[in-house]
């Protein structure tokens, strides 16, 4: 969850990234389309010290809601690398911005590349909706 607005109210403190700025949520609607799919996802994964078989994912949802200044992006895939939804966001509040193109996350997935992204989001604002396992995982 975004608080997109100059002052941020007491009660959202610590519980919404605080974006200080005007968004463009159009521009950002337009890059989310680009990251839907299995894609290598190693730009937007930060090591967190150990390694992984693969960093290929498939995000099966990316949308954008907005009740200004209230924004929400929702991703949902079939797993998450470390760190990969805060940067997610991060590179797509980046080109509400105005500081990079729609376009520019599909060049970033391309790179495979931890440096191509803009780095990570704050962890305000972050919340793990549901978590989904095939059966039978718990039958018994």
């Amino acid at each position: 969850l975004l608080w997109n607005a100059d002052e941020l109210p007491p009660e959202h403190a610590g519980r919404v990234w605080h974006v200080h700025g005007d968004l463009d949520l159009d521009a950002m609607e337009r890059a989310l389309p680009h990251l839907v799919g299995e894609h290598d996802f190693a730009s937007f994964a930060s090591s967190g010290g150990f390694e992984r078989a693969s960093t290929v994912r498939t995000l099966l949802r990316a949308e954008l809601a907005a009740d200004p200044p209230l924004v929400a992006l929702t991703f949902e895939a079939d797993a998450f690398l470390y760190k990969m939804v805060r940067s997610l966001v991060r590179a797509v509040v980046r080109v509400g911005e105005g500081k990079r193109a729609a376009e520019d996350v599909a060049a970033m997935l391309r790179a495979r590349d931890r440096s191509a992204a803009p780095g990570s989001a704050p962890a305000s604002g972050l919340y793990l909706d549901a978590v989904r396992y095939d059966p039978p995982l718990f039958e018994e």
